[in-house]
Formats: structure tokens, sequence, C-alpha cells
């Protein structure tokens, strides 16, 4: 993550390459994704594909996933600025051509606006209107898989986005948790 935060990179090309690796590195350490890089379709490339690995998949069942899903993930590394809703819908244009109801965006810092207003907003609206559901990783939810499982971030996250509330404030981390 620190070669990310320093962005030393020779091109944006070699900036986005790297962190498409980083992202496939991290989802496959995870044991829960078998991933497949740049495929490009008749009108676009899909970052990375991403199926559950066999193991994953009774998991996948507990948390209410299709273990059968297939998502794209779409990585933008832009370290001072946010995805905006031209990317947004440049994605969904992705998902809805290639008739796939969920998708990810992984970024440093997330996408525009919070609850209603911009990015974050125009994920609500397409997930209402087209039932196509787009999350958003962050650096910060990276980190957070030392404390919680992928299973568990997207999860939450897809609670966010249907039911419109941040469950973290919801959740009491017990008296010993991290003392382990």
């Amino acid at each position: 993550m620190e070669v990310l935060k320093e962005d030393n990179f020779s091109s944006t090309k070699a900036k986005g390459e790297y962190f498409g690796e980083f992202i496939i590195y991290i989802l496959k350490a995870t044991n829960i994704f078998r991933c497949v890089k740049n495929i490009r379709t008749s009108t676009n490339e899909i970052d990375i594909r991403a199926e559950f690995t066999v193991p994953a998949q009774d998991i996948a069942n507990y948390y209410h996933f299709d273990k059968r899903l297939t998502l794209f993930l779409e990585c933008k590394n832009y370290p001072h600025k946010n995805v905006d809703v031209t990317y947004i819908g440049k994605f969904y244009s992705l998902l809805s051509t290639s008739n796939k109801e969920f998708g990810i965006i992984v970024s440093p810092n997330g996408l525009t606006g919070s609850s209603w207003s911009d990015g974050h907003g125009f994920c609500k609206k397409i997930a209402i209107k087209h039932n196509v559901k787009m999350l958003s990783l962050t650096y910060q939810d990276l980190l957070n898989l030392n404390e919680k499982s992928l299973f568990t971030i997207l999860k939450e996250k897809i609670i966010e986005l249907e039911e419109d509330f941040e469950i973290d404030k919801y959740i009491d981390k017990h008296p010993l948790e991290g003392q382990l």
C-alpha cells in the first residue's frame, strides 16, 4: 500500500497496472475469489473479473451471496480525488451490457458525495431503478481486512446501499476484541 501512497510511477499506465495487481493480490490472499484481469469485451475492458473459489462458496451462501456470483471490479487509483458520477456511469454501463447485477469500484478514497448526493447517491439510485449493486472499496476498507473478513465488509456495504444507513454505527466491539 505504501508504494501506491508514494505515487512514484513512471506513467499512469504503470500506476494502473500496479494497482490492479495489488487488488488481485489482496483478493487472492483472502482465498475468497479467483480473479482474471484486463478482459476485453466488444465494447469495454473489465479491470478484474472475480468468482468465488470452491471453498468460499459455502461461506458465500451463509452471507446470502449467490455462490455462482461473478463480479466485476473497476480499479481507479486516484490518490487525490474521489470517483465521480462519470466513472460510476461508465461502470454501470459495463455491468449493464454484460448483464451483471454486482460490481465493485476500488479506489483510495471512495466515491464523491455522501448519502443521496453525487457518487453515493447515484449508486443508490441505480440500485433502486435497475437492481444493480455497485459498492465502493477504499484503502481503509482494505486495511480493515485485519479486523473483518471481506465477506463482512461487502455485506455491510450492501446493507448500507439497500437500507440507507451506516451499519458500523450500530455495531459495538466486544471488550476483548483485538486483545487475542
